[in-house]
């Protein structure tokens, strides 16, 4: 669809344009257990090694 050009011969303006996105997203597990089975740990927190030193917001 090209807005610029209609039946007319002069030029359509643009309603608006867009000058910034931000786009933002989340997600979560899919499952019915959020424990780990192997650490024991939720799933959504900081991983072991992270709790133990402090570096929670450092965790990946």
């Amino acid at each position: 669809m090209d807005v610029g050009k209609g039946n007319s011969s002069k030029p359509v303006e643009k309603m608006f344009n867009l000058k910034k996105w931000n786009a933002v997203a989340m997600w979560s597990w899919d499952v019915e257990c959020d424990t780990c089975a192997i650490c024991r740990v939720q799933v959504m927190d900081a991983c072991l090694r992270c709790q133990s030193e402090n570096k929670q917001e450092d965790c990946v």
